[in-house]
C-alpha cells in the first residue's frame, strides 16, 4: 500500500509512460520522479515529485533499463490534485499552510511534518472527516518536478 490517496484531481487524461529504473519497487499510488539518468523511480525525501504511479505492485529487474525496458504508467502532477495521507505525528492547525516532505514508513508514504522540511508538499487540511483523527492530512504537491525551483 502506497499510503497516498488521490482525493481530488483535475484533468487526469494525461497518462504518461517511462522506462522504470533498475531494481525500483513501485506500488499503485506511489509518488514517482524521473531520476538523473532519465528513468522512473520512487520519490525519496527532498526529491521533486513528477507523478503518481498507476500500476500494480512491482519490483523491476536489476537490468530493466537495458534489457526488459519495462515501462511504468504514471499520472503527471497538476495543480488541482489533492492527496490524503497519514502524517508521522499529530497535525495541528499551525501545520496548515506549512511545507512538509514525504517519508517512507513500512514501504508506505507518510507526510513528514517535522520542522525544516524542504517543501515537497503543502499542508492544506487535517482531519478531513472531522472525527478527531489528527494523523490524516490533506496535501498538495508544492515542488512538482516539471518546475525548476526549490523551497528555501
Amino acid at each position: 500500500m502506497s499510503g497516498v490517496n488521490l482525493v481530488q484531481a483535475g484533468n487526469d487524461g494525461n497518462m504518461q509512460e517511462l522506462i522504470a529504473a533498475n531494481s525500483t519497487y513501485l506500488d499503485f499510488g506511489d509518488f514517482v520522479t524521473i531520476n538523473s539518468s532519465g528513468f522512473m523511480a520512487r520519490t525519496a525525501a527532498t526529491e521533486k515529485i513528477d507523478g503518481i504511479y498507476q500500476g500494480v505492485s512491482t519490483t523491476f529487474a536489476s537490468d530493466n533499463q537495458t534489457v526488459a525496458q519495462a515501462k511504468v504508467k504514471y499520472l503527471p502532477i497538476n495543480d488541482d490534485m489533492m492527496f490524503e495521507m497519514t502524517s508521522d505525528q499529530a497535525c495541528t492547525q499551525t501545520d496548515v499552510g506549512a511545507y512538509a516532505d514525504v517519508a517512507l514508513s513500512t514501504n508506505a508514504f507518510v507526510v513528514n511534518l517535522a520542522a525544516g522540511a524542504s517543501g515537497q508538499l503543502y499542508v492544506v487540511d487535517f482531519d478531513p472527516n472531522r472525527d478527531g483523527s489528527t494523523s490524516t492530512v490533506r496535501v498538495q504537491v508544492a515542488e512538482p518536478q516539471q518546475l525548476a525551483f526549490a523551497q528555501a
